[in-house]
């Protein structure tokens, strides 16, 4: 069995963790929970996922369940210890980012310049945009188990953190 997960299997196979589903419950709850935020997951690859993840025996459709549109999966005994086993990985992991903007730095001879400045300034308008709508969708869901309330922490601590660094640049 290949042992490579990438981060979106990851997330439906944590998902199927927590109890059997189908592919549009899946999107339904990676939705709500505003995973799309910081998982580059669409509805298409979600079944995509699954059918790779059954074909890899990770996981199966439940028995008994009706296997037409909305087929219900859930794990294997081997894709349980590969999401513990994985999980815990992701824990530790220290990815580091590589966002964009900073190509953008890298290629600006004078961030100085009228248009420099205002193409910052739209990106901390955007920065804070994106900030509220965090806090509104968190707002919605509370009370929030504690997954999710450090998910939400680490979004707005980054969110927080980009909007500080582009008002410094604005500034210096």
């Amino acid at each position: 069995m290949n042992d490579e997960t990438t981060d979106g299997e990851l997330l439906v196979l944590g998902l199927l963790a927590e109890q059997p589903r189908h592919g549009y419950e899946l999107d339904r709850v990676i939705d709500e929970r505003g995973m799309r935020a910081w998982a580059s997951l669409g509805f298409s690859s979600i079944y995509y996922l699954l059918t790779k993840l059954d074909r890899r025996g990770l996981i199966r459709p439940v028995p008994g369940e009706p296997h037409g549109r909305r087929t219900v999966y859930e794990l294997t005994e081997s894709g349980a210890r590969l999401v513990a086993e994985r999980t815990l990985d992701a824990l530790e992991a220290r990815t580091p980012p590589h966002p964009r903007v900073l190509i953008g730095v890298a290629n600006t001879a004078d961030l100085r310049s009228d248009l420099a400045q205002a193409r910052l300034r739209a990106r901390a308008a955007g920065l804070r945009a994106t900030r509220d709508v965090m806090q509104t969708r968190r707002a919605a869901q509370e009370p929030l188990p504690p997954q999710a309330r450090a998910i939400f922490d680490y979004g707005e601590t980054m969110l927080a953190a980009e909007l500080d660094w582009t008002e410094r640049l604005l500034t210096d």
